[in-house]
């Protein structure tokens, strides 16, 4: 059995970016984590683009801005973890 703890020192999420659609940018204090799930578009990070593709995982440093493309032509469904 697995107890629900409220103080633990992460947050989760998981969002979807529709083909043709751009997520709106982030910047925050926290790290975080991306994994991907589904899906294949850019992403911006800090002003330069990358590929990003299911199976990927990408670290965002404090303070960096961060956004992603939809470029293809399915769901880009992304698990994300931050920390302080």
């Amino acid at each position: 059995m697995v107890d629900y703890v409220d103080n633990i020192p992460f947050k989760s999420s998981f969002f979807v970016v529709k083909p043709g659609f751009i997520s709106r940018q982030d910047q925050h204090a926290a790290k975080e984590i991306w994994m991907v799930k589904q899906g294949e578009g850019l992403l911006e990070y800090d002003g330069q683009l990358v590929p990003l593709k299911a199976g990927d995982t990408y670290y965002f440093s404090s303070n960096m801005t961060h956004q992603v493309r939809n470029t293809g032509t399915v769901d880009i469904e992304i698990f994300s973890t931050w920390w302080d």
